[in-house]
């Protein structure tokens, strides 16, 4: 698995480079690899920012993904904590 957590420390270098310094603190870098199975790779973030991070930068961190890895990847963003 420290393949995978390496690939996503080069995602998230790349992706610090694809948006602004706040856009990235803000949204992209709490977001936390959790698994890659099949064609699909499960990040993680708590649930307030799971939308924006959705709408706002999927897309992004797809074609991300896709210029590392050299063909499309899913993305599935879950959350890491769970409202009572």
């Amino acid at each position: 698995m420290d393949s995978f957590n390496e690939i996503w420390e080069l995602v998230q270098q790349e992706l610090q480079n694809s948006v602004t310094e706040v856009a990235y603190k803000v949204w992209l870098q709490p977001l936390e690899f959790v698994s890659f199975k099949n064609d699909t790779i499960y990040l993680s973030i708590n649930e307030f920012k799971k939308g924006i991070v959705i709408d706002k930068f999927v897309k992004t961190i797809n074609n991300t993904l896709e210029s590392i890895f050299g063909f499309h990847v899913n993305v599935e963003i879950v959350c890491t904590d769970v409202q009572r």
